[in-house]
C-alpha cells in the first residue's frame, strides 16, 4: 500500500475522479491530507486541492473542514466527519456519518446516513435508505427503490418515490412524498403531503396539515389536530380527528370506517354507507344508508362514502341534529355496484399518477447535471401538493356522483304528508325511526312519549291510489299521475283523546325535541297531527 501526505491549506479539497475499489474518507486532527492506496494511483496537489484518479481501494484522511468532490466509486464509499461531500455515482453502498452536507446523484446500493448536520440529497438510490440522528436536518431524495427508514426525529423529508415501505419513528416537521409503493408509517408530523400510498397508511399524530391523495390499503390516523384532505382509501379507515374550523374533507372508503370525534366537535358529518351504522341511533331499514349529523355549530365538514360498515364514536350530548335514510331501491343498488368498479379503477389510476412523480424528479435532476442547491426539493413539494390535490379532486367527483345517486333515490322514495293546509316530505323509514325514538324515550322514563307518537301516526292514512313504496312490485299506472312519492292525508281521528291526555302527549313530544331525539320538523308534524 502506498502512502502520500500533503499540506491541507485554509480550504482543503480532495477531488477524486474514478475509484475502482472501495473508498473511505475520515476526518482527523492533523492539519494535513493523507492518501493511502492499495495500488499505484495518480495522486497530486494543485494549490489547496488534492487530486486522486485511477485508484483502487483508497483511504483518505483530511481535516474536518475539507470538502470532498467525487466523480465515481465502483465499490463502497464511507465518509465520516468531513464538512461537505458531493458525489456523482457510487456503484456499491454509501455510508455517511457526521457530515454537514452530503450530495449524491446516484447510489446503486444501500445508503446509511447518521449524525447529519444540515442536509442530505440524492437523485436516485437503488437500495434502502436509513437515516438516524438527524433531528434538525433535511433529507431530499428523488427516488428510493427499496425501503426508507428514519430512526429518530428529522427536520424535513422530501422524497419523490419509495418502492418499498417508509417508516418514520420520530417527530418530523414536514413530509412531502410522491408515491410510496408499500406501507407508510409516521410517528409525529406537523405537515404531511402524499400523492399515493400503495399499502397501509399509519399516522400516530398529526398537528397541522395532512393531504393524502390515495391509500391502497388501510388508513389509520390515530390523532389529527388540524386540517385533513384525504381522497381514496381502498381498505378500512380509522380516523380520530379534531377538525379545524372550515376544514372540508371528502373521503371514499372501500372497506369499513371508524370515526372518533374527541372533545367538543364542531362538525357536520354526512355519509353514504353500504353496510351497518353503529354509534348512532338508526332504524331497521335495509340497503344503503345516508347519514347526516351535526355537532356544535357544524363549521367543519366530513363527507364519507363507505362501502362497508361505519362506526362513529362521539360525545352524544354534542349532537345537535341527526338523520338516517335507507332503502334507496334497486336502481341505486345497481349504481352502487358500478361505483365499486369505478373506485377500483380510480385507485389503480391514482397509484400510477403517484408513481410518475419520482421518475420525473430524478430525470429533472439528471438533466440539471447535479444536485447543488435546494431548488429541486421545493419543486418536489409543489409537485406533490399539486398531484395530491388532483387525486383529491378525482375522488371528490366520484363522491359527488354517489351523492347525486342517493339524492335521486331519496326523491323517488319520499313520502308527502299533508295535514290541513300544511305539507311535509320525508322518506318512509323516517316514521320507523320516530317510533323507535319514542320507544326508547318511554323506556327511559318519559311518560306519554310512545302513546303520543302512536296516536299522531294513527291519524295518517295512505290513500288507495298512492304509488307503492320503493322495492314493491310495480302496479298498473293510475289514470291520473300522482304527485312525486307517496301522499299521506289526515282523516278523522278514530277515537278522540281526553284533553288531559292530549296535553301530556304534547308535552312528551316537546321533550323529545328538546332532548334531540327527534328534529323540530318532526315534532311539528306530530303536534299538528295530534290536533
Amino acid at each position: 500500500m502506498t502512502e502520500q501526505r500533503f499540506p491541507a491549506g485554509p480550504e482543503p479539497r480532495v477531488r477524486m475522479g474514478a475509484v475502482q475499489g472501495d473508498l473511505r474518507v475520515e476526518a482527523w486532527d492533523e492539519d494535513a491530507i493523507l492518501v493511502r492506496s492499495a495500488a499505484p494511483a495518480e495522486v497530486y496537489q494543485e494549490n489547496n486541492e488534492v487530486v486522486i484518479d485511477r485508484a483502487g481501494d483508497v483511504v483518505v484522511r483530511v481535516p474536518a473542514r475539507a470538502a470532498i468532490p467525487l466523480d465515481v466509486c465502483h465499490g463502497d464509499a464511507t465518509l465520516t466527519g468531513v464538512r461537505q461531500a458531493a458525489m456523482t455515482r457510487v456503484h456499491g453502498d454509501l455510508r455517511v456519518t457526521a457530515l454537514t452536507t452530503a450530495q449524491v446523484e446516484q447510489v446503486d446500493g444501500d445508503v446509511r446516513v447518521a449524525r447529519l448536520g444540515e442536509r442530505f440529497s440524492a437523485a436516485s438510490i437503488g437500495g434502502d435508505l436509513k437515516v438516524s440522528a438527524a433531528a434538525n436536518a433535511t433529507v431530499a431524495v428523488g427516488s428510493v427503490r427499496g425501503d426508507l427508514e428514519i430512526d429518530g426525529a428529522l427536520g424535513a423529508l422530501q422524497v419523490g418515490q419509495v418502492g418499498g415501505d417508509t417508516d418514520l419513528d420520530g417527530a418530523c416537521a414536514r413530509v412531502d412524498l410522491g408515491n410510496v409503493g408499500g406501507d407508510l408509517s409516521l410517528a409525529q408530523v406537523s405537515q404531511l403531503r402524499v400523492s399515493s400510498v400503495g399499502g397501509d397508511l399509519d399516522v400516530e399524530r398529526a398537528q397541522g396539515q395532512v393531504e393524502v391523495g390515495n391509500v391502497g390499503g388501510d388508513a389509520d390516523l390515530a390523532s389529527l389536530e388540524g386540517t385533513l384532505a384525504l381522497g381514496n382509501v381502498a381498505g378500512d379507515l380509522t380516523l380520530r380527528a379534531s377538525f379545524a374550523p372550515n376544514n372540508r374533507t371528502r373521503v371514499l372508503v372501500g372497506g369499513d370506517a371508524r370515526v372518533t370525534l374527541p372533545g367538543e366537535p364542531n362538525l357536520t358529518l354526512t355519509a353514504v354507507v353500504g353496510g351497518d351504522i353503529r354509534g348512532v341511533a338508526v332504524g331497521d331499514g335495509s340497503g344503503r344508508k345516508r347519514l347526516n349529523l351535526r355537532y356544535g355549530a357544524g363549521n367543519a365538514s366530513l363527507d364519507l362514502t363507505v362501502n362497508g360498515d361505519l362506526r362513529i364514536d362521539a360525545p352524544r350530548a354534542g349532537s345537535r341534529s341527526s338523520r338516517v335514510e335507507s332503502g334507496f331501491g334497486a336502481e341505486f343498488e345497481r349504481d352502487w355496484a358500478e361505483l365499486g368498479r369505478d373506485l377500483g379503477e380510480l385507485g389503480r389510476e391514482l397509484g400510477r399518477i403517484g408513481s410518475e412523480i419520482g421518475a420525473e424528479i430524478a430525470a429533472a435532476l439528471s438533466r440539471e447535471g447535479g444536485i447543488g442547491g435546494a431548488a429541486w426539493a421545493d419543486d418536489l413539494a409543489r409537485e406533490v401538493q399539486a398531484r395530491a390535490r388532483e387525486l383529491q379532486r378525482r375522488a371528490e367527483r366520484h363522491a359527488r356522483a354517489v351523492e347525486e345517486r342517493a339524492r335521486r333515490a331519496e326523491e323517488q322514495a319520499r313520502v308527502r304528508v299533508r295535514i290541513n293546509e300544511r305539507e311535509w316530505q320525508f322518506d318512509p323509514q323516517r316514521l320507523e325511526r320516530i317510533k323507535e325514538q319514542a320507544r326508547r324515550a318511554a323506556a327511559e322514563g318519559l311518560a306519554g312519549a310512545l302513546e303520543a307518537v302512536e296516536r299522531a301516526l294513527s291519524r295518517m292514512r295512505v290513500p288507495p291510489d298512492a304509488p307503492p313504496p320503493p322495492g314493491a312490485p310495480p302496479a298498473p299506472p293510475p289514470a291520473r299521475p300522482p304527485a312525486t312519492g307517496q301522499t299521506i292525508r289526515i282523516e278523522t281521528p278514530p277515537e278522540p283523546a281526553a284533553p288531559g291526555d292530549i296535553e301530556r302527549e304534547r308535552e312528551a313530544i316537546l321533550r323529545m325535541v328538546a332532548e334531540g331525539r327527534i328534529s323540530p320538523e318532526e315534532g311539528d308534524l306530530l303536534l299538528e297531527a295530534l290536533g
